[in-house]
């Protein structure tokens, strides 16, 4: 078997916009049914209408026997159209099918060089339960419901879609609803396998005025993927989405996607009581379009103006509580970044004040310890509470009685290390 195969001059294919290629490509996909195997496909238009079955797996247990086959275009064209003609696949077929349809588990196949227009009847591009592939200079015009869906496989264990790699591409959304880059596991919202350890460099969806309620990037079971230099621009039809992060199918996904200037022009995030995201990271958040900055608590990062975005704390595992024993000069101890100190009740005349030492092994001399009054009594107002001194393992805390009588409140206080250094 060859390792390269060209479409038009081995198997008859005419660019003409007008003749049908689906059974041509079908035959050199045959002809590629073993491993490593290149098409090449010629400049011009390419007319199919069915989809071109370059996996053959039934996305679980079952390889497709269709390995490593890449195929590749004269080029995208991406506005310019010279010399060598850019590969145009035109779908018309007569249902929304993917164009191109990875069905794993599969390894090692690439799609490069080409324009596919799928006139508001087909899709893009399927890969499910793909590891190793990857998919560059293509561009993607109206497809009917989905520009690039990647999803996982159905077979519980391993079988992820992922480690691919996707640069150069755009999508351009003109049907209404229509998404252009869909991550899911597997069936789109079971748990199995995910959308996993993946790279996106330099990738632009947009929607189009017409494009009602369309998503540029639609996220559910993904995880660890990472973002370069990525575009989902909604601005030109108002009631679309740059980008959806959905947890309602897939409880603590998606999580861990780190975006490394990127533009999104606005967001949303869909979750329910039972189901949230976890936290997704942006660095160099886009903000010259005017794109809206996110403010949920599991989104953080920073502008590309340096602003950060987020909250600042610490998370669930860093905390503590102590009860203070015998009265409020007693010494306590915890050994935690972050806690809740409840005093002892014991009485502090009106004026007056008391001091207890903190031990707690995270503190240092440089830092600071950031602390409020969060409960214990109902005399709002009456008391002060400061750090008095820090030291290498402990702060002095300070109770002042700001009241006219004596106050014996068994309050709640709240600290947190905030680390510091002199060098």
């Amino acid at each position: 078997m060859a390792s390269y195969i060209n479409a038009q001059a081995d198997f008859g294919v005419v660019p003409d916009g007008t003749t049908d290629n689906t059974t041509a490509l079908a035959n050199a996909l045959l002809a590629a049914d073993s491993h490593g195997v290149k098409i090449e496909l010629p400049g011009g238009r390419i007319k199919i209408t069915d989809s071109l079955l370059a996996g053959i797996g039934d996305g679980g247990s079952n390889w497709s026997p269709r390995q490593a086959v890449k195929f590749s275009g004269q080029g995208a064209g991406f506005g310019v159209y010279g010399n060598p003609v850019p590969t145009i696949i035109d779908y018309y077929g007569t249902s929304t099918k993917f164009v191109f349809d990875f069905r794993g588990r599969i390894c090692d196949v690439e799609l490069s060089g080409m324009f596919i227009d799928c006139h508001g009847v087909g899709n893009g591009v399927y890969a499910q339960a793909v590891t190793g592939g990857r998919i560059s200079n293509v561009k993607i015009s109206n497809p009917a419901a989905v520009g690039i869906g990647l999803v996982g496989g159905t077979t519980v264990g391993g079988n992820y879609n992922t480690q691919n790699i996707y640069e150069n591409i755009h999508v351009d959304l003109m049907s209404p609803s229509s998404v252009g880059l869909l991550m899911d596991g597997n069936g789109f919202g079971t748990v199995n396998n995910d959308n996993w350890l993946s790279q996106f460099h330099n990738m632009r969806i947009q929607t189009e005025a017409g494009a009602t309620n369309a998503i540029c990037a639609n996220f559910r079971f993904t995880d660890s993927c990472s973002f370069y230099r990525c575009h989902f621009d909604s601005r030109n039809e108002s009631t679309s989405t740059g980008l959806v992060l959905d947890a309602t199918a897939n409880d603590g996904f998606p999580c861990g996607n780190a975006f490394y200037d990127c533009s999104i022009f606005n967001h949303r995030v869909i979750e329910d009581a039972t189901h949230k995201i976890r936290k997704n990271y942006f660095y160099g958040f886009g903000t010259y379009d005017n794109e809206v900055i996110p403010t949920h608590p599991m989104l953080v990062g920073t502008t590309d103006t340096g602003l950060w975005f987020g909250p600042i704390g610490y998370v669930a595992g860093a905390g503590g509580v102590v009860t203070q024993t015998g009265s409020k000069s007693s010494a306590v101890t915890l050994n935690k970044l972050s806690g809740q100190i409840t005093t002892a009740n014991s009485s502090i005349s009106a004026g007056g004040y008391v001091s207890f030492i903190l031990y707690n092994s995270f503190i240092t001399s440089q830092d600071l310890v950031l602390h409020n009054i969060t409960g214990g009594s109902t005399n709002y107002g009456a008391y002060d509470v400061y750090v008095s001194d820090i030291q290498n393992g402990l702060a002095v805390i300070s109770i002042k009685n700001n009241a006219g009588a004596a106050l014996s409140d068994p309050l709640v206080i709240a600290f947190n290390v905030f680390k510091g250094t002199a060098s």
